[in-house]
Parts: structure tokens; C-alpha cells; sequence
């Protein structure tokens, strides 16, 4: 099957996305934390998917990785080689990749747990203990580290990004 790769990561980002939808409870907001991982993981898996799909087209050289962050493979994708053959790619990555959407990107992939420098507060994530800027200690699922809002405003990102990687995987297919 052409894009192969490419589906199997949409079918996954689709799973993170149900489970976030089966974590959300707004009269349980301890879930929130779980939501918004999840959610992340949506938009992770829909990024690398079209990274695979136009990498197997050979139009780009990236490799997917490990890594939580995306802000490598976003750029590759924006920054896409110029070629008549990739005109409509482009439109369409460029529609979806837009300024608000790349911001909106950066600022849940902020959330995915990471290791704080030497001398820094943990940061507030969505898996790991972090601290208040006094240095106090806190979960990710405690009451007000995360609120409603900021889960919908997550799940319609995921929920956008997702269903755009499917409309460009499928493009990128013909």
C-alpha cells in the first residue's frame, strides 16, 4: 500500500485522539492532563505522517524520530523545495501549518514532559511532578493545573491537524 507508513501513523494519531476524547471530563478535571497528552500526541503522529508520506514520495528527507517535539519536521514541511510537482502540497501544508496553527503547536508540544536544566524548575507538563515558581511541587493531575479551556482549545488543534494530514497523506498518495 502506497504511504504505508504515512496511514499507520494516522491510524494512530486517530486512536490518541478517541482516547483523549474517552479522558476528557469536564466535571473531572484531574483527567485533563491526560486529555491534553493525548492530544498532543494526536498532533505528533499527524506531523510525522505527512513527513513519511512525502518522504516515501522522495520530495523530502527527514526522518521522523523519537522525539515529543516537532518544530524540526514543521519547519521541513514549510520550508518545502519548490517544484511544480508540489505546488498543491505546498498549498495545503501551508494552509494547515499556518502562523496560528505552528503557534498553537509549539505551545502543547510545551506541555510534553521535559527534563529541566540544571538550576530550573520543572516545568508544568502533562505526565511528570512539577514545580510552582515557588519551588512547591505539584501533579499534573492536581485540581487547577490544567482547565477546560485549555483542553478544548487542544482537542479542536488536534482535531484540525489531524483531519488536514489525512486530507495531504491522501494528496501525496496520487
Amino acid at each position: 500500500m502506497a504511504n504505508d507508513l504515512a496511514w499507520t501513523w494516522l491510524r494512530q494519531a486517530g486512536a490518541d485522539f478517541a482516547a483523549a476524547d474517552r479522558c476528557q471530563d469536564p466535571r473531572d478535571l484531574t483527567m485533563a492532563c491526560h486529555s491534553i497528552a493525548k492530544h498532543q500526541q494526536t498532533v505528533e503522529k499527524s506531523v510525522k505522517a505527512i513527513v513519511a508520506a512525502l518522504s516515501e514520495r522522495g520530495i523530502i528527507r527527514v526522518a521522523t524520530g523519537f522525539r515529543h517535539t516537532v518544530e524540526r519536521l514543521v519547519s521541513a514541511l514549510v520550508h518545502l523545495p519548490h517544484s511544480p510537482g508540489n505546488k498543491d502540497l505546498q498549498g495545503r501544508i501551508h494552509g494547515l501549518l499556518n502562523e496560528h496553527h505552528r503557534a498553537e503547536i509549539d505551545a502543547l508540544c510545551l506541555l510534553a514532559p521535559k527534563r529541566p536544566d540544571p538550576g530550573q524548575l520543572a516545568r508544568r507538563n502533562t505526565e511528570y511532578p512539577y514545580q510552582n515558581a515557588d519551588g512547591s511541587w505539584r501533579a499534573p493531575a492536581d485540581d487547577g493545573s490544567f482547565r477546560e479551556a485549555e483542553v478544548d482549545r487542544f482537542r479542536r488543534l488536534a482535531y484540525r491537524i489531524h483531519g488536514g494530514s489525512c486530507r495531504i497523506v491522501s494528496a501525496a498518495s496520487r
